[in-house]
């Protein structure tokens, strides 16, 4: 149920409208003014600060480009759709440059000296409650190594800042790019200074908690260990840091998996079993970017409504969009129907979405045999997507709600960054990349018996079970935004996605191919920093 659930999260609204409002004038400005008498004087300041770094945070993550663009955009979960490509575009093909809207990192920084700004006044606020202080650190280290872990990912060297700018910035004051190294050695070192400050009192997941943290520790760890070295070769002790921090988590006893897919995606976050960490979104206030994968009233075949007497429409087998909504500007990627149709699920089963399928006589297995359409589809396609006739494939995973009297569906689901069988499967990867596959088998088995499926019934060699991760994550993760950094961490980016190399040109074998992996810089942040020098490949 979405809801204001305590006065931080109403901040956390008004904040977000705030920034909505104010967007121009935020990106006039990289450094903050608010440093003198009129604040830093109360722990309410350094409460309201850092629900402002959460507010800031959650404006990063839903752009369009960072729920997708950066990320899965890239890779062969999209395509773009019939109106499309709307945030695929020049992603998809991968030909974006530093003068077509990408790259523009001003955002991230933004929020980057924000961090470092509380950091530096919070010693001089006195706190009768030293829990309260050392949770709005712990915040403020996870939020800062969040920031440079999206950044580092992105852009690889980048800008390494840690003094907060307290007036307009002097050509001194510029940074040039440091090596990815040491971005990471910061955010490594960032996440120990907040581990251990955590309350127990932290547990709304559109607030960074000890659990997410945890979450934040696996990934970069996996991401040092495989990414960055060469493939076969990955470092064993940052795997085994990633899967101690999974067995944080695990054993936190906060978290559950859920027997049924289909609960664990809520229009509220904190009513999934699963999350840990969401984006949150809120009625009438902001919609996810992935209405632009679905679908209008008008557009949607007879075979998914049902329709009374007098042909008026009295139910809808799925939720698409309204009249008043221009949709189908993206939609799956055409690889995920093969991927999902892999398998067939144990027992036939009833897909509510479709009028064609009436899994309790449609089924020629049975004794004796019927020959209409049936279902066996992995249950988490269908809980995901939609394969309608046409060009358009919708996805369903964030319906939203509809408002009738608007004639709108409100995408307000909260997206999740980090839930449990997330890290699970990223468990699963680094059983699998240490050289015990059958570990990660009995993982994949967990996924798959929730998707109606038998155990895994493949070759169980590590080659084999990395392809089959591969695709069991994306059927378990798909809209999760993933899949991109999971084919760099097993330098698969090329097998999964030939148009890549197609468009740059490049020989898969060439060592150079990482650097089209990041993206430009843009050219209004090159002129603003003369000392940064544009990325390689560009």
């Amino acid at each position: 149920m979405k809801k204001i659930v305590n006065l931080s999260k109403i901040l956390l609204l008004i904040v977000l409208m705030v920034f909505v409002s104010c967007e121009d004038q935020l990106n006039v400005k990289i450094y903050n003014d608010i440093t003198g008498s009129s604040f830093w004087k109360t722990p309410s300041d350094a409460e309201a600060a850092v629900v402002a770094l959460h507010a800031s945070f959650m404006d990063i993550m839903k752009s369009s480009n960072n729920q997708i663009s950066n990320v899965d955009g890239r890779t062969d979960a999209w395509q773009p759709g019939t109106l499309g490509p709307r945030l695929t575009g020049a992603v998809e093909g991968h030909f974006q440059t530093a003068n077509n809207g990408a790259g523009n990192w001003r955002g991230y920084y933004r929020l980057v000296h924000d961090c470092n700004l509380l950091l530096a006044k919070i010693g001089d606020i006195e706190f009768e409650n030293v829990e309260n202080k050392n949770d709005i650190l712990a915040q403020t280290y996870t939020i800062r190594a969040m920031t440079y872990f999206e950044l580092v990912r992105i852009f690889g060297d980048v800008p390494l800042v840690t003094e907060p700018t307290t007036g307009k910035p002097e050509p001194e004051d510029y940074k040039a790019r440091a090596p990815r190294a040491d971005v990471l050695n910061l955010i490594k070192a960032d996440i120990d200074k907040a581990l251990p400050l955590y309350s127990s009192n932290l547990k709304d997941v559109h607030f960074v908690s000890k659990l997410s943290t945890y979450a934040l520790k696996a990934e970069v760890y996996m991401w040092s260990a495989k990414a960055y070295n060469a493939r076969g070769s990955a470092n064993t002790d940052d795997i085994n840091t990633a899967i101690s921090a999974i067995e944080s988590i695990e054993n936190s006893g906060e978290l559950t998996f859920a027997s049924d897919y289909s609960s664990i995606f809520t229009r509220d976050g904190n009513d999934s079993s699963e999350y840990i960490l969401a984006v949150w979104y809120e009625n009438g206030l902001s919609s996810s970017s992935y209405r632009y994968a679905s679908i209008r009233n008008d557009a949607v075949p007879d075979q998914y409504k049902v329709f009374d007497g007098a042909g008026n429409i009295i139910k809808k087998l799925f939720p698409y969009a309204l009249e008043n909504e221009g949709i189908a500007a993206m939609s799956y990627g055409e690889a995920l129907n093969d991927i999902y149709a892999k398998y067939q699920t144990v027992d036939v089963h009833d897909n509510p979405f479709d009028n064609n399928d009436d899994a309790n006589v449609n089924d020629p297995g049975a004794t004796p045999p019927t020959t209409a359409w049936y279902d066996r589809r992995d249950l988490r396609f269908i809980n995901n997507c939609v394969d309608i006739p046409g060009p358009n494939n919708v996805v369903i995973k964030y319906a939203g709600i509809e408002d009738l009297s608007a004639n709108v569906r409100w995408w307000d689901n909260d997206i999740p960054i980090y839930r449990l069988t997330g890290m699970l499967l990223l468990k699963a990867e680094a059983y699998n990349t240490l050289g015990n596959p059958e570990a990660a088998i009995d993982i994949m088995d967990m996924t798959r018996a929730r998707a109606g499926l038998a155990p895994y019934p493949g070759a169980r060699d590590q080659a084999t079970v990395e392809d089959e991760l591969l695709d069991e994550s994306i059927r378990e993760l798909f809209g999760e935004n993933k899949r991109w950094w999971h084919l760099i961490r097993e330098h698969r980016v090329a097998d999964y996605v030939p148009r890549f190399l197609i468009e740059r040109g490049q020989d898969r074998t060439s060592e150079s191919v990482w650097d089209y992996y990041y993206w430009p810089i843009a050219e209004s942040v090159l002129i603003a920093n003369t000392k940064l020098v544009q990325s390689p490949g560009y």
